[in-house]
């Protein structure tokens, strides 16, 4: 399996980039090689814990863009590992297999930029294998590792967040199950462990609601709100119908779940947290998981699909898991073959430019708050003859809610590359589903695999390409500078190689400084940033002005900047300041759309 994953990505894996993703990153890592610390030396836009890893990968593989990528497989291999043992739990040995290849080939193979998503998913599905052996071990553990790869979560993005409710989710339903009725004689009216399950449950409900607000529609509330809503609707009907009474058990129950998952996810955050904690930078760091991002939902975002196009998309699908449990009889030869006929026909319809791969793609992503509500249909208020049996209830209630959870990373950008991000606990969700019915017919199960495996292969970035004919520029090319690597567009090498050039010919030191939002140009030019910028968009107003800006020029002795295209701004530069900048870097020369000025002498302390 993972020979086969490794095939499928190799081809992809150094090919494309989205240049400041990977300039953030690369700059990143290379300035905590120099003892910086992210939030309080550079503007973080993730957790941090990402840019030790990279830096460590650095000195071990070389300072170039490729060696992102190679970390990125390594993690990803391991990822499909832990989903492999997770599939098991469910699945015979090869279907578990081929379950794991097609996550392989909705994932990495179609986005292979090294961003930290990549990395919460892989820990995502190192967690949920972890719960899994629990729940069949029975020891705990096997929760501490869960909650370690929570934290280390955490520490790279903080989505990491929503696998963890997602676990206390199941937690409440296991208790549920385990904690017996109170015995005759003993009632109590006492409902704190409701109470404090209803209100924790409402609180994260409320938080949902808040990261839905900034873009709400009836979309987002289909596709975010309503899952967790019928989870959580779930959690409560069960609660509330228990009888009064064992309070001290279910709040011993409970605890005895959570205590050692918080443990592990303790450990693990304390190595990210250690530096912050000893340089007294914890509010750097606060500010920047929690204030910067909402910035960041202002400022980017993606609209989901049509609601009306992705409905019509995921009819099949949904006629396909909510049907098939209620065909009784054996399937025969001819029935086989109508289903082979039917897989084969459409994929072979799914062509570039076909409407059947939109139609894919839209369908699919719907399948998080299908598979939600099949999930809490068949858990609270099964059909006659399809009670799902009571070992395999909670499986299913965590690998759901897990998918569900992970699906919020698409807040605020929707992008399709967004919903890769938790394909494979999609997957497990819906494996989970269409094993927890005996009466569900395994052709129909097989059908469904082999048609997502093999659209995929038939087409694996019908999305992602230019429309209309390629051009000599658009044909790829490796990355013409020392710390590349990569296979870019021939336009892209051909202008960051002059840049590049431009830079180093005409500086003095490794200072350099760029306007705006152009960070891969200080790593492919091995110069050092003077501020705190990462994106100007994402800095406040002191950092942007004027007397801030000049001192900082000034104190680090900068010869040389570079002016990108003032119309893609979103603050515009302080008139003053690009005076200031004229008048101090008088020599100049555009290369495409940037302008690279420089001066030959020290700036004056005037």
């Amino acid at each position: 399996m993972l020979v086969l994953a490794y095939l499928a990505v190799r081809p992809q894996l150094f090919v494309s980039w989205t240049p400041s993703d990977e300039g953030v990153l690369a700059q990143g890592a290379e300035r905590v090689m120099r003892g910086e610390l992210p939030h309080r030396d550079f503007a973080g836009l993730w957790s941090g814990g990402l840019d030790y890893l990279n830096a460590a990968a650095f000195r071990l593989l070389g300072v170039r863009l490729a060696t992102l990528r190679v970390v990125v497989l390594i993690a990803w291999l391991l990822g499909l590992s832990a989903m492999f043992v997770a599939a098991r739990r469910m699945l015979a040995v090869w279907t578990a297999g081929a379950l794991t290849v097609c996550a392989a080939l909705w994932t990495l193979r179609l986005s292979p930029h090294p961003l930290p998503s990549w990395y919460t998913l892989v820990l995502g599905l190192f967690g949920v294998a972890a719960v899994l052996q629990c729940m069949q071990t029975k020891h705990r553990r096997w929760l501490v590792a869960a909650g370690a790869a929570a934290g280390a979560s955490i520490a790279v993005k903080i989505v990491g967040l929503y696998f963890i409710a997602a676990v206390v989710m199941l937690f409440v339903w296991q208790v549920q199950d385990d904690v017996e009725a109170v015995p005759a004689g003993r009632r109590s009216a006492a409902r704190g462990y409701a109470w404090m399950i209803t209100a924790g449950l409402l609180g994260f409900l409320a938080l949902v609601a808040q990261l839905v607000r900034s873009e709400f529609s009836v979309n987002a509330a289909l596709y975010f709100l309503v899952p967790n809503l019928l989870l959580v609707y779930a959690l409560l009907a069960r609660e509330w119908r228990l009888p009064a009474g064992v309070e001290r058990a279910r709040f011993a129950a409970f605890f005895s779940l959570a205590i050692p998952f918080a443990a592990g996810a303790a450990l693990a955050m304390i190595v990210w947290l250690w530096p912050y904690m000893r340089d007294h930078a914890i509010a750097d760091l606060l500010r920047g998981l929690f204030v910067t991002p909402r910035l960041r939902l202002k400022l980017v975002t993606y609209p989901l699909p049509g609601l009306r196009s992705a409905a019509m998309s995921v009819a099949p699908f949904i006629a396909l898991i909510v049907g098939a449990p209620f065909v009784r009889k054996p399937l025969r030869t001819n029935d086989h073959a109508a289903l082979a006929i039917v897989v084969a026909g459409t994929v072979a319809f799914a062509y570039d430019g076909s409407p059947v791969v939109l139609m894919t793609w839209y369908g699919l992503r719907l399948l998080t708050p299908v598979c939600t509500a099949v999930a809490v249909w068949w858990l609270i208020a099964p059909p006659r003859g399809m009670e799902i049996p009571r070992d395999r209830r909670a499986l299913m209630f965590f690998l759901v809610a897990a998918a569900a959870t992970a699906s919020l990373i698409q807040i605020p950008f929707a992008l399709y590359t967004y919903f890769l991000y938790f394909v494979p606990l999609l997957a497990l969700a819906v494996a989970a589903l269409l094993t927890s019915q005996p009466a569900m017919p395994k052709a129909v199960s097989a059908a469904l695999l082999a048609y997502v495996l093999l659209f995929a292969i038939r087409s694996p970035d019908s999305l992602g390409k230019r429309p209309g004919p390629v051009r000599p520029q658009d044909q790829l090319v490796l990355l013409a500078v020392p710390r590349g690597g990569i296979v870019v567009s021939r336009e892209d090498s051909t202008l960051y190689t002059q840049l590049v050039n431009s830079i180093q010919r005409h500086a003095a030191g490794e200072w350099l400084y760029v306007w705006h939002d152009a960070p891969e140009l200080y790593f492919l030019a091995g110069m050092r940033n003077p501020t705190h910028t990462m994106f100007e968009a994402f800095d406040d107003s002191l950092s942007r002005s004027t007397g801030v800006l000049t001192r900082t020029l000034r104190s680090h002795d900068v010869r040389v900047v570079v002016l990108t295209d003032p119309g893609t701004a979103y603050y515009p530069m302080d008139p003053s300041f690009r005076s200031w900048l004229i008048a101090q870097y008088p020599e100049s020369e555009m290369v495409g759309t940037f302008n690279v000025r420089w001066r030959r002498s020290s700036i004056s302390a005037e």
